[in-house]
């Protein structure tokens, strides 16, 4: 092999490939080489929501009898160095038992880091009353719903509730797979999980989850005109599927249709 390998690099986004380095380089004695660029977005890019932009790295190098291989990688980059995911560990929440909540750090390219950073709850402001989905529009272009609140464009829908107080916060450091798990006491009703942390370069980064915690005595509804949540999708034979159903309105009826496939 000779002692140069060409190399370059493309960056892809929305916008048309567009490449940002590119020329040769000598190997040292082990047959690698180094080489460093300095990421930037596309200039018609938009910067708001911390983008995140992929870019693909190639290195070429002939043979002696003028063959060429190559080698490639793909890599992510950030305007923020990290990511993060936060989830509750079961759709199935209720407030009579402990809720956990676990989150996730790694970089863009999936990588896990171990870090601090702080788990806010914060309880969704109900609307005050029930209000049902938006019916199809009539003929005059107009819904028929008569909600004119302007707290959410969706009330029936308890994930788009406006955000209220924090009622709990928890530090956290993720282990060396990047993850941290706690467990909440929660009373039923909506809630957010926000999850907040920094980069490297001190650059703030949060990840957002809607969860909700029912009452199976059904003493305490969502302000939804039907709310159910199943706790398996799949159960052996011989053993016992649960579901739980709720209205807010004062009084509702429920089908129940069972099918065998």
């Amino acid at each position: 092999y000779p002692s140069w390998w060409s190399w370059f690099g493309t960056t892809r986004g929305d916008d048309d490939n567009e490449l940002v380095a590119s020329g040769e380089a000598t190997t040292d004695a082990s047959g690698a080489f180094e080489w460093t660029f300095t990421p930037q977005p596309s200039a018609t890019a938009n910067l708001d929501g911390e983008p995140v932009f992929s870019f693909d790295l190639a290195a070429e190098v002939v043979d002696e009898t003028g063959e060429t291989r190559v080698a490639a990688r793909t890599f992510r980059v950030g305007m923020v160095a990290w990511k993060a995911d936060v989830w509750a560990s079961s759709p199935w929440l209720t407030a009579s038992a402990p809720v956990t909540a676990t989150v996730a750090v790694a970089t863009h390219d999936g990588v896990p880091v171990a870090t601090k950073g702080t788990l806010k709850i914060y309880a969704l402001i109900a609307p005050p009353q029930v209000v049902r989905a938006a019916l199809p529009r009539n003929e005059s272009g107009s819904s028929t719903s008569a909600w004119k609140g302007a707290d959410a464009e969706t009330p029936w829908d308890w994930k788009t509730w406006k955000q209220g107080a924090c009622v709990q916060a928890v530090d956290l450091e993720t282990d060396a797979k990047g993850r941290a798990a706690t467990p909440l006491s929660l009373p039923a009703g909506a809630y957010r999980l926000a999850f907040s942390s920094q980069d490297p370069q001190g650059k703030s980064f949060r990840t957002l989850a809607n969860i909700c915690v029912f009452d199976t005595t059904g003493s305490a509804p969502l302000c939804v005109p039907d709310f159910f949540k199943i706790e398996k999708t799949h159960v052996p034979v011989g053993e016992t599927i649960r579901f739980f159903w709720s209205s807010g309105y004062a009084t509702g009826t429920c089908r129940i249709r069972a099918t065998h496939n």
